[in-house]
């Protein structure tokens, strides 16, 4: 087994697809992650040689140092600052990627497997075996033995330890116990996030999350499975792989959601959580891009009959679901790959022979097959305008087809068999007169594998006038007409077991009225009393009373709430409903009512005026929305709000805008704060807005820890609690480095010092608040 593998797999079917934009995934083939490093490990095969060579590459630098590698069987590669340490056979190689030099470290015989390092006291954490962990130097000293099952260093070097049903901490230097915690159930397994400070410790019941900050462990029930195939952090978050699952925390809201990985057939491929981000097939989402995430990837192509046929135009429909809340549409056409030559491509896609057809899609940087078996088309259209003493159609020349129809108030129908000709026309003649509403079925009596039924109900002609015309028809108010004056209307309708006969004469304004009781969705057939049969006209009952009208002017979208403002008639009332579910709600005005929500619920407001309703219903948009973080420090934030709204950021200083991309990510630049000044965040798409407003707040202090330096090192490792500022690496007044902060760690590039050399590393943020540390050149 690989050990430097990060992750576990898991097997997920998708299929069909699109690239999506904003995705920037990495190309992890022949390619696995470091634990802890920037860097990959990367094979190719040598010709030459007839060997594998690997080395370590960096993605973003596209650096490439050789590694020390004959094989990557049983080894683990693990980060130890700007180097890398390798564990094969029981021994460490320190290897700095820089210079492609190593060193051999002397270790403790019989451990396993290296767990975590401390960079900045130069210390390494071993798996002894399944109960026991020790910590050694970069001498092989051994500076502490512990009991547990699992361990890891926490970012101010002490050792969290769990086994059995506790966790324990350890403090760095003495290594004496300073606090403990009970579980419920027993260790399972380690995820360790040093930059956020947590640790979650996963047992078999349950997941507890220990918080390096407020020295606590939370406990949440956690009751799908157990089983964990791996664990991703980011912003707050925690994405953990639960076989067919993905289920995230948020540390904040404490609230933990599971949801399916979507599958289908045709194509299997592996997805898995790692240090790193989320890996499908060869492709990692970190970062802002791991909301570009596929969830689920599906093709649907609507068909219209029981079978697939040829030389049918079919419009297959690609969607993406994103982690980040966004659905794609690709356009099919561009993503069709291998197409066969019997596949017509256009809007949608056309098969000009029967068979079995495979087709290439590719999506998200991904490619997926798709099969199908289609037959050849035989038609039928069918004759189904005006009363009907014949029923008349086509198909193919000589085809046998069954007939078969039924008035429209009986339930049974009559049918014959009846043979095209060789234009593929057929007849059937009736014996009565088939009215509009009636039912038609054709469908052909021979192979049934290319069998088509055509189903339909008759209809009035196009463009009929019968000298009569509708002016309103409702269940209970009746049906009112127009036509000549003094003309005698008459009307057949079903109620609602039988055919019911009435007639009406018109006024001197041409108005015949009817004061008749109908039936809900009952037909009403009318002409003038003194035509045939032939000259009736259809109209069926849609209305009980008048239609309330609804009208959602805005939507105010907060965290767990919205509040929607509506329009309606005074005598109607409304109710709200969630997902399909009703709520109860909170009216703050006569139009704007406050609704318990959550991103991406559909909200359906619900009007009545007497058994009337009418609904108007809204999808909110699934981004989860950012909390406003500024202070004077800063002068550039960036977040996530209403995809593609308009975003305004008000302050004392002025108005600052910009537009959020699809996804809702959007950067906001601005002149520094004073702290305490009010700043006000708009974003507004549409009808749908969201809103904040906070008062800028004083920047942390900042604090920075530097790793250890050597005579060789050509680099100094700076970790900040702060992502902005300057640092510089001085020597005396010989100043070596400067650096613009960015993130919280930083490497500055310096000429090797000789042993004893004192340097000074300070961090200077952009309001002036200083921190200093001294190194020594060992």
């Amino acid at each position: 087994m690989n050990k430097w593998m990060t992750g576990t797999v898991l097997a997920l079917a998708v299929w069909a697809g699109g690239e999506s934009a904003q995705a920037a995934p990495i190309d992890m083939k022949n390619r696995a992650l470091i634990k802890g490093s920037d860097y990959v490990i990367e094979e190719s095969y040598d010709q030459t040689t007839q060997k594998s060579v690997y080395h370590f590459v960096n993605d973003e630098t596209g650096a490439r140092v050789l590694a020390p590698l004959d094989s990557t069987y049983d080894v683990s590669i693990i980060a130890y600052g700007e180097d890398v340490l390798i564990e094969r056979s029981r021994s460490v190689e320190r290897v700095n990627l820089t210079t492609g030099e190593s060193t051999q470290i002397t270790s403790p015989q019989f451990y396993q497997a290296i767990v975590d390092t401390d960079v900045a006291r130069g210390r390494i954490l071993l798996k002894m075996n399944l109960h026991e962990g020790v910590v050694i130097d970069l001498d092989g000293n051994v500076l502490h033995r512990f009991t547990g099952e699992s361990s890891t260093f926490l970012d101010n070097g002490d050792v969290l330890v769990s086994g059995g049903e506790k966790t324990t901490i350890l403090d760095a230097v003495t290594f004496v116990e300073k606090d403990s915690f009970a579980m419920k159930s027993r260790l399972a397994r380690l995820y360790s996030f040093k930059e956020e400070g947590t640790v979650l410790v996963r047992t078999e019941e349950g997941l507890y999350f220990y918080d390096d900050k407020a020295r606590t462990l939370t406990y949440e029930a956690f009751a799908s499975e157990y089983h964990i195939d791996g664990v991703y952090m980011y912003d707050g978050k925690m994405y953990l792989i639960n076989r067919m699952k993905l289920t995230t925390y948020d540390r904040a809201s404490r609230a933990l959601t599971t949801e399916p990985l979507e599958y289908s057939r045709n194509g299997w491929l592996s997805v898995a959580a790692t240090s790193r981000g989320l890996l499908v097939g060869d492709r990692l989402y970190g970062g802002e891009d791991v909301y570009e995430f596929p969830k689920s990837i599906s093709l649907n192509v609507s068909k219209t009959t029981k079978n697939w046929y040829t030389n049918i135009p079919y419009t297959p429909e690609l969607v993406i679901n994103t982690l980040g809340g966004e659905i794609l549409r690709p356009h099919v056409s561009e993503t069709l790959l291998d197409v066969p030559a019997n596949v017509k491509i256009n809007d949608g896609f056309e098969i000009t022979s029967p068979g079995k057809v495979a087709l290439t899609f590719t999506t998200a940087g991904l490619t997926f097959p798709w099969t199908q078996t289609f037959y050849d088309y035989v038609p039928i259209t069918v004759e189904s305008s005006g009363t009907l003493t014949e029923i008349t159609g086509k198909t193919a020349p000589n085809v046998t087809v069954w007939v078969a129809y039924r008035q429209f108030n009986e339930t049974k129908f009559i049918g014959a068999s009846v043979q095209a000709d060789a234009q593929g026309v057929f007849r059937h003649e009736l014996g009565t007169t088939l009215f509009a509403g009636g039912m038609i079925t054709v469908s052909h009596s021979t192979d049934t594998s290319l069998a088509e039924k055509v189903e339909i109900t008759t209809t009035e002609r196009e463009a009929f006038d019968n000298g009569v015309t509708l002016v309103s028809l409702s269940r209970y108010n009746g049906a009112v007409f127009k036509t000549t004056p003094g003309e005698v209307v008459e009307i057949t309708y079903n109620d609602p077991y039988m055919l019911t006969g009435a007639t009406a004469v018109a006024d001197a304004s041409g108005i015949a009225r009817f004061t008749n009781e109908f039936p809900k969705g009952g037909r009403v057939y009318y002409k003038k009393a003194r035509d045939v049969e032939e000259a009736y006209k259809l109209e069926t009952v849609k209305e009980d009373y008048g239609l309330p009208t609804v009208d959602v002017t805005d939507v105010l979208l907060m965290k767990t709430n919205a509040v929607f403002t509506v329009k309606k008639e005074a005598s109607a009332s409304l109710r709200f409903l969630v997902n399909g579910q009703a709520v109860t709600v909170k009216q703050l005005s006569p139009t704007r009512y406050q609704l318990p929500v959550k991103p991406g619920a559909t909200v359906t407001v619900r009007a009545t005026n007497r058994t009337r309703t009418q609904d108007e219903t809204i999808v909110l948009p699934a981004t989860v929305l950012s909390q406003l973080k500024i202070n004077n420090e800063i002068s550039s934030w960036t977040g996530i709000f209403l995809p593609n709204s308009a975003v305004t950021l008000t302050s004392p200083n002025g108005v600052v805008k910009a537009t959020a991309s699809s996804t809702g990510r959007v950067t906001l630049r601005f002149p520094r704060f004073t702290t305490g000044q009010a700043v006000t965040l708009l974003s507004q798409d549409g009808r749908f807005r969201h809103q904040q407003k906070m008062a800028v707040t004083e920047g942390i202090a900042p604090s920075i820890t530097v790793g250890a330096l050597t005579s060789t090192s050509r680099s100094v490792s700076v970790k900040a609690n702060v992502n902005y500022g300057t640092i510089t690496v001085s020597r005396g007044t010989t100043v070596l480095a400067t650096r613009n902060v960015t993130t919280t760690s930083s490497s500055l590039a310096i000429a090797p010092q000789r042993k004893g050399t004192k340097l000074t590393v300070k961090l200077v943020t952009p309001r002036g608040k200083t921190t200093t540390k001294t190194v020594y050149v060992k």
